[in-house]
């Protein structure tokens, strides 16, 4: 096991003895291309890993270990370019790593702003960040960080890659979109009220985004123009929700009835896959139509194929937050 630290973070890197007899004359060369690897974030412990889509694997040649930082809590993945950002909370920290885990950049946050969700617009890099005291954009090199809203509770946003704008669910009960530049486009129009909406995703092909009131059980859909279209209380416990963008559908967890539940774009119920014990975090590729989830209790990670029956990935520990992606130019 080799092992290099960079900022006090660690990245661990296992090679085959072929690999060793090379690196006394030359150095490893990384894969360069993000190819829908599933990035993992272990609640329970300082690493974050990724599965090989190719063969439902942990990828044991690159595992980022945080150490001596606390464990991460949301990651999110740059389909263009594979860099991958993670979100701290309990170290006011976001970091972004190249694809390969390396060349950590560390961006700090003060007080009570502690991050906790990340979106990425793929077009120039740049990072959305939603945390407990508002809204921040991150430059594509990490150098960057301009506050675009403050906010009265935890913020979640979501980046609609077609023209750069970012949605933001904010807990106190307030559901924003701002431009691509950071000046804020409008509230929605939401029929009722929502409690507490806590997480948000954006189709970017069509401009709608779901919202999801974990709390009072109720998921909505807006258009574009923030007027709601549609409610719906079939999920028991909405969290997580994540678009396929080239064919309509969410995918969400009910982490109330312990599964994960499919929703055509007119909010009709089309799957239903029971068995989880905690499904904390649901990511979509757009590309594969696959579904990876986090069971965070069950210490594994679920693929659901789009043609197949749900493949289980042992070896984590209690895995919090999944990240795949897929970008196609626009």
């Amino acid at each position: 096991m080799l092992s290099r630290n960079t900022q006090n973070i660690q990245i661990i890197t296992f090679t085959s003895i072929l690999c060793l007899l090379i690196i006394g004359s030359a150095s490893i060369v990384f894969a360069s291309a993000y190819n829908g690897e599933c990035w993992v974030v272990n609640g329970g412990s300082s690493l974050i890993v990724r599965i090989i889509p190719a063969t439902g694997e942990i990828d044991l040649s690159n595992m980022i270990d945080l150490n001596p930082a606390p464990p991460a809590d949301y990651a999110a993945v740059n389909p263009r370019d594979g860099a991958l950002w993670v979100a701290l909370s309990a170290a006011n920290s976001v970091f972004k790593f190249n694809f390969d885990g390396s060349a950590p950049v560390e961006i700090k946050f003060t007080g009570s702003q502690r991050p906790r969700s990340i979106s990425i617009d793929s077009t120039d890099g740049s990072a959305w960040v939603g945390t407990d005291a508002g809204v921040f954009k991150i430059s594509a090199d990490g150098k960057t960080k301009k506050q675009v809203a403050s906010t009265g509770d935890e913020a979640r946003v979501s980046v609609n890659t077609t023209d750069g704008s970012c949605w933001i669910a904010d807990s106190s009960g307030n559901v924003m979109k701002y431009s691509k530049t950071g000046q804020k486009v409008l509230d929605a129009s939401l029929t009722k009220a929502l409690t507490e909406p806590k997480y948000i995703a954006v189709n970017s092909t069509t401009g709608n985004v779901w919202v999801a009131d974990s709390q009072a059980g109720i998921l909505v859909k807006l258009d574009a123009n923030g007027k709601e279209l549609m409610r719906t209380t079939e999920v028991g416990m909405p969290v997580s929700p994540s678009v396929n963008f080239k064919t309509g559908d969410l995918w969400v967890a009910d982490a109330k009835n312990f599964q994960v539940v499919k929703i055509s774009a007119n909010g009709k119920v089309l799957r239903t896959i029971p068995g989880f014990t905690f499904p904390a975090s649901v990511s979509v590729n757009s590309k594969t139509g696959d579904v990876w989830v986090a069971d965070q209790f069950a210490n594994s990670v679920t693929k659901i194929p789009a043609n197949g029956q749900p493949v289980s990935v042992p070896g984590f520990t209690l895995p919090i937050s999944v990240s795949v992606d897929y970008w196609e130019e626009k």
